[in-house]
């Protein structure tokens, strides 16, 4: 297995980021928190938790990740985010993220004005995009074919994807059989993503730039 460097990790961190959302949130989405297991190359490395809140036609999700890499037991890597995102109907109205790196931390804002979406990246410039904008990488609701933006949570940075599917697939979480939809995520960003009848994530895969692979999945 490779070492885990400071170069080979951001972009990994980024693809487990933030959640996106596309609609409305569903009534049984109040007050639900969903933990997932995070590994690499099938080795655990962290969790992830996502706690959903909707009041109204709001809906905030708060996001709490927490990875550490060990090697001979010794901590090589630390990495801890928290984000914060708010929607309203079904609109991004703002998110906020706080990542430490090794000690490193960093902070990234945006803020829906007008049209467009205000973002304060991690080195402090700021930029207006498009209001179509989305965080990178979905944990609510299902994503619709076709070209998109993306805002990375680690460093406000935009990535120009292409969404494909739904096509329906089979999997085992749990020890029991689940019906999903699957998306593929494409261009400046690369993930596969299989979502449950309700909408909820249940599974993320992405291919590192170190040939490794990322999962992250339902408890």
């Amino acid at each position: 297995m490779k070492i885990m460097t400071e170069k080979t990790l951001p972009f990994l961190m980024v693809a487990l980021a933030l959640g996106l959302t596309v609609g409305l949130a569903r009534a049984d989405a109040e007050g639900r928190v969903i933990d997932y297991r995070i590994t690499r190359n099938g080795d655990d490395i962290g969790t992830h938790r996502v706690r959903f809140e909707r009041g109204d036609s709001q809906m905030t999700l708060e996001h709490e990740i927490s990875i550490r890499v060990r090697i001979l037991a010794l901590e090589a890597y630390r990495y801890d985010l928290r984000a914060r995102e708010v929607w309203r109907e079904g609109r991004l109205v703002g998110f906020s993220s706080t990542t430490d790196r090794n000690g490193d931390a960093v902070q990234v804002f945006a803020r829906r004005g007008g049209s467009g979406i205000r973002v304060r990246a991690a080195g402090g410039e700021r930029v207006t995009v498009p209001g179509s904008a989305i965080p990178a990488d979905p944990h609510w609701n299902v994503l619709s074919a076709g070209d998109a933006l993306m805002i990375e949570a680690e460093d406000g940075a935009l990535r120009r994807v292409r969404v494909s599917g739904p096509r329906t697939e089979t999997l085992t979480l749990a020890g029991r059989r689940l019906s999903t939809h699957r998306y593929d995520v494409t261009g400046e960003h690369d993930a596969s993503l299989w979502y449950d009848e309700d909408g909820y994530l249940v599974k993320k895969r992405l291919r590192a730039s170190d040939g490794s692979t990322v999962i992250t999945q339902m408890r």
